[in-house]
């Protein structure tokens, strides 16, 4: 009993500092957790020795190597797994609507393209895959950060130095809280248009986006309350409904 208690602080430990916006010192964790100072440095020093914390100046601490590794391993795993998922629903929705398709991810305060297929007309777009691009810019990126949890979304506003750009970035993420997509016109590519939805894992929280993309000339309004914004809900609900993670 009394090594499972200690496995389980060791675990609060973990996910006290993985939750943290800054380092923690042993008082602090100590604090946190309703644990003596003496016992809380004795757990850090095992979990330092295995890699799973560092020391990071003036007695701090911070998640160590060993989080680290496993954390990339598993979110590689998860990433393939939505790949094959996503892949056979975004050819169907690509025929449907006739634009590129795309799944994106968040890394860090970015977004990333995890896969794309690309549409049969002449004139297309053609998504850049593991491009990174600020995750408030654009209707891939904002379709996650609009439904991420309160960390993310503050540490993007404090990364705004424009107070407009912050303005209207809430007025942005509000919008596709009420209407359930994200739409963008012209922010990184000249010409384009592109409408985003959230992609949700089997837990309920949202994991990616699915997006249609296509130039902003052959994209009419009427095209995208009847036919695009269904067909991208309906396929998002297929992904979600096929994934493990």
């Amino acid at each position: 009993m009394a090594e499972l208690q200690t496995l389980l602080k060791a675990l609060d430990i973990l996910n006290l500092l993985g939750g943290s916006e800054e380092n923690m010192s042993v008082k602090q964790i100590s604090k946190q957790l309703d644990t003596p100072e003496s016992t809380t440095y004795r757990l850090l020093n095992n979990l330092e020795d295995r890699g799973f914390i560092e020391k990071a100046g003036h007695g701090s601490y911070a998640l160590g190597y060993s989080v680290l590794n496993l954390a990339r391993d598993t979110y590689e795993k998860m990433d393939r797994q939505l790949s094959i998922v996503a892949l056979p629903i975004m050819e169907e929705l690509t025929e449907a609507v006739a634009e590129t398709t795309m799944i994106s991810i968040r890394s860090g305060l970015y977004s990333t393209c995890l896969k794309s297929v690309p549409c049969k007309e002449r004139i297309r777009f053609v998504a850049d895959e593991k491009r990174l691009m600020p995750i408030h810019i654009g209707a891939s990126g904002r379709a996650i950060l609009a439904f991420e949890n309160d960390k993310i979304i503050n540490l993007t506003y404090q990364n705004l130095e424009n107070p407009e750009e912050k303005s209207l970035l809430e007025e942005r993420l509000a919008f596709t809280r009420e209407k359930g997509y994200a739409i963008s016109r012209c922010e990184y590519d000249e010409g384009t248009l592109g409408i985003a939805v959230p992609v949700y894992n089997s837990r309920g929280r949202v994991y990616a986006s699915l997006s249609v993309i296509g130039p902003e000339y052959r994209i009419q309004e009427e095209k995208i309350e009847k036919k695009m914004i269904p067909a991208l809900l309906e396929a998002s609900q297929k992904i979600t409904s096929c994934l493990v993670i």
